[in-house]
């Protein structure tokens, strides 16, 4: 069944994807690798009659793992998979894009309401339940592994990163994992600020020799310069000023990625 079902990705026969998806959902070591194949799909099939349905089917399928696991590598491949489909020069773009973008607000509409509570139960001296502490942490998990593959920059998770990260350094303590998941976000927030200047930069700006002040203009707001500068080092074990180097184009260091 794996083989045929994988010979049916390759060569653009559906329902590859919902027969993987439903076999191998529950098994996290089995549906990581898996979640690979549609980058080595001809996704153009999509456009020929009567086999759109499949494509919604297959982004089910990726929704449905993306709440179903909470470790980390199969929402990681789940968000390559979503880019995938959600390539700008593909077929499956109009399908997918408008399905990622709701796969994320739901994703934030529900991590929203639950940092306002913590903060507002910490000021007041009392605590989340461990249930409603675990949302947040499997939440969270899922937006930084999103983030690390898409621009979520529209939906301002930095600044509810900045938020709570601001609160646990004034007020109280936070669990490791809420932590970690929000300087990931806040690390790929200023990532992909970075991607939308050089973007938009003369080549001779954005060759490396302007690298400063797009950082300073761009990423480094007022007032929270030594913030941003503790998170990427925390992050990268490296200061910003070194860090950026090894990121911008024309750096030496060839092509780069966000993940």
């Amino acid at each position: 069944m794996l083989v045929a079902a994988v010979r049916q990705a390759a060569e653009g026969r559906p329902p590859a994807g919902r027969r993987l998806g439903k076999k191998f959902a529950a098994d996290k070591e089995k549906v990581t690798p898996l979640l690979q194949i549609p980058q080595y799909c001809n996704l153009d099939v999509y456009d020929m009659d009567g086999l759109g349905s499949y494509l919604d089917a297959a982004l089910l399928e990726l929704d449905c793992l993306v709440q179903r696991h909470s470790d980390v590598a199969v929402l990681e491949a789940c968000a390559r998979a979503y880019g995938t489909y959600c390539d700008e020069g593909g077929s499956a773009h109009c399908q997918a894009a408008p399905a990622c973008s709701r796969l994320v607000d739901m994703l934030v509409d529900v991590l929203t309401p639950l940092l306002d509570v913590f903060i507002q139960r910490e000021k007041q001296g009392l605590f989340l339940g461990h249930g409603e502490m675990g949302r947040i942490c499997s939440t969270l998990r899922r937006l930084a592994a999103f983030y690390s593959a898409h621009d979520l920059s529209s939906w301002n998770l930095y600044e509810k990163m900045d938020s709570l990260l601001t609160f646990r350094r004034h007020q109280g303590s936070l669990p490791t994992e809420v932590v970690h998941c929000a300087l990931q976000c806040t690390y790929y927030a200023l990532l992909w600020q970075i991607v939308a200047a050089t973007d938009r930069l003369p080549p001779q700006v954005g060759d490396g020799r302007g690298g400063g002040q797009v950082w300073s203009a761009v990423v480094w707001e007022e007032g929270k310069m030594e913030r941003d500068r503790a998170v990427i080092a925390a992050l990268t074990g490296v200061r910003p000023h070194h860090w950026l180097a090894s990121v911008l184009p024309g750096s030496g260091q060839g092509s780069w990625t966000l993940t």
